[in-house]
Parts: structure tokens; sequence; C-alpha cells
């Protein structure tokens, strides 16, 4: 996150605090709360201080050195300040070399804060990528930026990991919020419910039919007032059977109606959507 884009006020108070060359978790929540009051984002806020507090830490590193004597960008070894040649590797330190292993670190550092925050991922992604592989080619058997290209691999596990779940959680979000989709899954199951009912219908019918046959087919028929225990249950079971089947089949027309009213929406919301 750009500094331009940084409240005036806010940053203020962030270089108030990292005046000892520390961040307290208490001042990172006071920062925090800050930026989430004045509208910003926490995360990218976040991110923000670790890169401040990351630069103040190499500040302070290269001030040691300096008092120490110069480190070969190549090897990581002490040198002599006076020295041209590294007494271990003996490679030749020259201030290209340094200043070259410096724009490496800013540059891998910058990239990696991009891509946390997500802001064009694949092509922060390429260029951590590409300086690591300068870094590993160059200065491989420098001990700091071995840990560093460590650190790095597990940075673009775990970010990839992060970026992946919450484009999967947006994804699923943006499917929740789609009408279209509703009415589609709601036709769907307006159809089934619909069909279900109709098919039920159908059975209840044949049902109905059986009993009728058997009715009108057995002895006491015609013997009104007179009818056995047997042919009286037969026709009640066909007059069940046959409220079942009208019963079914008029739950199974207004679900299918329902769902034919519920495709007709999502194809007018999509058609919407398009215009």
């Amino acid at each position: 996150m750009a500094n331009s884009l940084i409240p005036q006020e806010l940053d203020d108070l962030i270089q108030e605090y990292l005046t000892d060359g520390v961040l307290t978790e208490k001042e990172r929540q006071v920062v925090l709360r800050k930026a989430e009051g004045m509208g910003l984002d926490r995360d990218e806020i976040d991110l923000y201080l670790d890169a401040q507090v990351q630069k103040i830490d190499m500040a302070i590193d290269s001030a040691a050195r300096k008092q120490k004597g110069k480190t070969c960008p190549y090897c990581g070894g002490a040198v002599p300040q006076l020295a041209e040649k590294c007494p271990h590797c003996d490679e030749h330190i020259t201030a290209q070399a340094s200043e070259e292993l410096q724009e490496i670190f800013d540059k891998l550092e910058e990239a990696l804060v991009d891509m946390k925050s997500g802001r064009e991922a694949s092509r922060s992604k390429a260029t951590v990528e590409r300086y690591a592989r300068k870094a590993r080619m160059y200065y491989g058997s420098n001990p700091k930026i071995q840990r560093l290209l460590e650190e790095i691999e597990d940075e673009i596990s775990g970010t990839e990991k992060r970026l992946a779940s919450e484009a999967k959680k947006k994804d699923f979000i943006s499917i929740l919020k789609n009408k279209v989709t509703w009415a589609i899954l709601a036709a769907i199951v307006f159809f089934i419910i619909g069909f279900g009912a109709c098919s039920r219908g159908s059975d209840a019918d044949h049902r109905s039919k059986d009993f009728r046959a058997q009715v009108e087919a057995h002895p006491d028929h015609h013997n009104f007032g007179d009818e056995s225990l047997e042919y009286t249950q037969l026709r009640e079971e066909m007059i069940k059977a046959r409220d079942d089947a009208g019963n079914e089949n008029i739950k199974g027309g207004i679900f299918i109606l329902l769902g034919v009213a519920s495709l007709g929406f999502g194809v007018v919301s999509s058609l919407k959507r398009r215009k």
C-alpha cells in the first residue's frame, strides 16, 4: 500500500509509534482501529505496518553492518572495511553487487506486500519468483538469502491458499446473490414436487379404477341397503383412491405452475442482466 494513500493524520501516528524502531501489539491495534474508523481496509493497513517495521529492521541491520564492516553479498561473510575481496569466498566486493542485492530485497518486499493484499496477485507472484531466481543464481551461498528464499516460498504457498479460499468464498457468495441461480433452483424443486404429486395422482387414479371394477363385479353391487361389509370396504377404498388422485393432481398442477413461473422469472432476470 503506497504511503500516498494513507491519510496524513494516520501516517503521522504511525511514524510517531515507530520512532523507537519498535511497534508494540497495543500500538498496532490502536493504528488499526483508527484506520477502520477512517473507512480504510484493516488488512491493507496491517500489511503496510509490517512493511514499515521491516524497513526499520533492515536500516538498523545495515547500520550495524557498517559499524562492523562490510558483508559479502555472495556468501554473507564479514569483510574488513577496506578489503576489496571476500576472505571467505574470494569474490570481489563491489558497490554494484551490494546495490543489486539491496534492490532484490526491496523488490521482493514490495511484490510480497502486493501479493498478500491480493492486488494483481499473479503479476506480483511472477515478480517475486523472478527476483528470487536472481537472488538464488547470484547470491545463493549467502545464508541470509537462503533463509529469505525459504520464507518467500512459505509466504507464496500460504498466500496462494488464502487467496484461493477467498476466491471460492466470493464465488459462493456471488452464487447466493444471483437471482437467476435461485430462480432455476426453485423451478427444479417445484417441478420435482409437482411431477411427483402427479405421479402419485396417476397411481391413485389406477387404484380407484381397480376398486371400481371390483365394486361393479361384486354380487352386492345391486343390493341397495343390504350390502356386505366386504362390499362397503371396497366402495370406501374406491372413494378414497379417487379423492387422493384428485388432490395429488391439483397439488402437482400448482407446483408445476410455480416451477414455470420461477423459470420465467429466471429468464427475465438473465435478460435484464445482459442489458
